[in-house]
């Protein structure tokens, strides 16, 4: 394999004048038009604050008005990857600074059965004649790496595949080495890291093509992916003998200090910076592993952010530090706005006073109907003491009013998603249930559902027997 091509070394300059330059964010604008069946949808225009936590950030919102119509603006201050999103349907893009677009967004494929545990990924088409538009040039390679790769009949040994992106490679190097975007040169690059990354063992060679002597660019997502992919599972690898000691008791000793020690004879690691992020995205990796302690990763993730001179690093610590206290038991519950049958927005902090029994619920699901009859005999029980609250997630406002006129028997609140409730609640799927406490805390984050029993978790709580 041959070095894909040289980024311009004048970039480490700029980077490190940019330090201590202030950025100067500068417009941009999008009109754009979808079609019909967004009508009076809510749109947002999202960016990442990293790509390693993958936290959104919304840039801008806006309705969608009868004619398909609607407009967005940012700030930016570089080529910036976004999404745009409609519910649970998306298309991604790249603004660049101080442009105006016009853009259509696609409705989903036929085919394809919205569903609210996934989200849907259109295309977002660019109306322009601007060939030199990131969009434009990222959209003709990708249509090269499709050419080059497809019709593979035969089975490819590994073999042939390393010589397959070898020649793919060279064709890359000859048409693009010269090209002046190094945003462009570095999504190819890197593209062409993932697929080495998925067809060699050879770790060796992907360090030394892609990641000794190389930037560490946060802001490309491409090569985040390859990094968060190169070092998947790195920590767990090591943890055992002294390593398994050293990540399972840092709690008893200078836990990140001890850490980072232990990394330090990592050929690939002698950068402290990369080396700082590379622990950071094995602690998230190990803080859903049930062989692992949390508090001992929040830990280590909080000691990072205290410690840390690198502001990426302590950025994507920051992160990392609000999601998982965002809704963990005894922290304070995420409010949620919601929608009621007159399409007038709701607080779910407005119910604050007693405990609030929220439930996330849909339709097309046959579980979370059958749940509505033990919601109601909950309510019936327990209505003086606690706030049932049930917010659906179906695609159309229309069929949540739909079920709440035909249920007129339901006599808690019924509401209707937003976007910003789903994601404060980080719904993934048609059901989902949470008990919060009088003072808006999360008692129970997940909770049970009715026909697991929550009914004597809530008496308990309710009806806390008295010591004599």
């Amino acid at each position: 394999m041959t070095v894909f091509f040289n980024i311009n070394k004048a970039l480490l300059v700029i980077i490190v004048s940019f330090i201590f330059t202030p950025l100067i964010s500068q417009n941009v604008s999008i009109l754009g038009v979808t079609d019909t069946i967004f009508n009076q949808k809510t749109i947002y225009l999202n960016s990442f604050t990293d790509f390693v936590s993958l936290t959104k950030l919304t840039e801008s919102v806006d309705t969608i008005n009868d004619q398909g119509h609607f407009t967005l603006k940012a700030q930016i201050n570089e080529i910036t990857p976004v999404t745009l999103n409609i519910d649970n349907v998306f298309g991604n893009f790249y603004l660049e600074p101080n442009t105006s677009y016009t853009v259509y967004f696609s409705k989903p494929d036929s085919t394809i059965n919205p569903d609210l545990k996934s989200d849907i990924a259109i295309q977002l088409i660019s109306i322009s004649s601007n060939t030199n538009d990131i969009n434009f040039q990222i959209s003709l390679f990708n249509k090269q790496h499709n050419l080059f790769f497809e019709n593979q009949e035969e089975y490819l040994t590994p073999k042939k595949i390393t010589q397959k992106i070898d020649s793919f490679t060279t064709f890359c190097r000859n048409i693009y080495s010269n090209h002046p975007s190094d945003f462009l040169k570095n999504y190819i690059k890197y593209t062409i890291a993932n697929l080495y990354s998925s067809s060699t063992a050879n770790k060796k060679m992907l360090a030394k093509y892609f990641i000794n002597n190389s930037p560490i660019l946060y802001n490309n997502k491409d090569y985040m992916r390859f990094i968060k992919s190169y070092y998947f599972g790195y920590l767990m690898s090591k943890s055992t003998a002294a390593w398994g000691q050293h990540i399972n008791d840092l709690h008893k000793i200078n836990q990140y200090q001890t850490l980072k020690s232990a990394l330090k004879n990592d050929s690939t690691l002698k950068n402290d910076t990369l080396k700082e992020l590379i622990i950071l995205t094995n602690m998230m990796e190990l803080y859903y592993n049930p062989s692992f302690h949390k508090p001992h990763i929040q830990s280590i993730v909080e000691q990072i952010y205290h410690s840390t001179s690198y502001y990426k690093n302590k950025q994507i610590a920051h992160h990392f530090i609000n999601y998982i206290n965002l809704l963990q038991p005894n922290s304070v519950a995420p409010n949620a706005v919601m929608l009621d049958y007159k399409n007038n927005q709701v607080q779910l902090n407005s119910f604050i006073g007693k405990y609030i029994y929220l439930n996330f619920f849909s339709t097309t699901s046959p579980t979370s109907l059958k749940e509505m009859m033990n919601l109601k005999t909950l309510f019936n029980k327990y209505h003086k003491q606690l706030t049932i609250i049930s917010v659906c997630l179906d695609n159309t406002f229309e069929v949540y009013q739909q079920f709440v006129k035909n249920n007129s028997d339901i006599k808690w609140p019924v509401f209707y998603q937003t976007p910003q409730a789903r994601s404060a609640y980080n719904i993934i799927s048609a059901s989902a249930y949470f008990l919060i406490d009088k003072n808006f805390y999360l008692l129970y984050s997940p909770a049970i559902a009715p026909s697991e029993g929550i009914d004597k978790k809530l008496n308990a709580i309710l009806f806390p027997k008295k010591n004599n």
